[in-house]
């Protein structure tokens, strides 16, 4: 009986000790992932580079999750960016071996506001254009444009916005055609991104949904799939936020 006890006392220590290096092994991963995002940013991805300048990268929160139901987790980042026409939203693919790479395709949830005085405009830096097209679908001229550029482009309803920024691995590319421009405007001179509150992840029937809380909305994305270019096969759906809604994890 007694030697059954400490048998006993032994297995619960294991386990304790598993769960406790477990539990650290998993602390390390996510600092792993995230030590190994921040070089990726300062050695070879830079978000905003203009003139040689490099703008300080405000990063507000990151959440790891496999948005895209391909087995891996991904970076979800949410970003403060300095200047017009950046994503609020990137994601990052983090493989095995901390391998970092950017997906193309950022987001930039939320209606377009009326320009305040808080963005820096790469317009008159003389870096960046807003084009229609002609003979050709501005979403074709935006592809078009991805296959040269190095900055940010960005499609709209009614015309294209396309800068350059030298520390850009890949371009940035954000489809907002679903979104109305104010005025019918050709440019994107009177207005910017909303800003996004908060991102969060949550599986609902098995279906992943990244959503982000911006101001009186919450944008709930659905992600099919990100191809191997980078575009996001996407649902977007547009939700009033609920009277009293105070961020993601109140309302759990």
């Amino acid at each position: 009986m007694h030697l059954n006890k400490k048998v006993q006392n032994m297995r619960i220590i294991l386990i304790i000790i598993f769960f406790f290096i477990h539990g650290l092994a998993q602390a390390r991963t996510v600092s792993d992932k995230v030590e190994a995002l921040k070089s990726y940013l300062l050695d070879k991805d830079y978000p905003e580079v203009f003139k040689g300048a490099k703008y300080k990268i405000n990063i507000e929160n990151i959440v790891f999750a496999d948005v895209d139901n391909d087995g891996a987790e991904e970076a979800i980042a949410l970003y403060r960016p300095h200047y017009l026409q950046s994503p609020t939203i990137i994601i990052y693919k983090i493989d095995e071996k901390l391998e970092v790479s950017r997906v193309m395709e950022g987001l930039a949830p939320g209606a377009l506001m009326q320009r305040g005085d808080y963005f820096l405009d790469s317009h008159t830096l003389g870096v960046a254009a807003d084009i229609t097209a002609n003979d050709i679908s501005n979403e074709d001229l935006a592809k078009a444009t991805l296959k040269t550029a190095k900055g940010s482009v960005v499609l709209y309803k009614n015309f294209v916005h396309m800068d350059s920024r030298e520390g850009a691995l890949v371009p940035t590319y954000i489809d907002l055609r679903h979104l109305d421009v104010p005025d019918h405007a050709n440019t994107c001179e009177n207005f910017e991104f909303h800003k996004v509150d908060e991102i969060f992840v949550r599986t609902v029937s098995g279906q992943v949904f990244l959503a982000a809380w911006v101001g009186d909305e919450i944008y709930f994305y659905k992600i099919n799939a990100i191809s191997d270019d980078g575009f996001i096969n996407k649902e977007i759906i547009i939700k009033k936020t609920p009277v009293g809604f105070s961020g993601f994890a109140s309302a759990e």
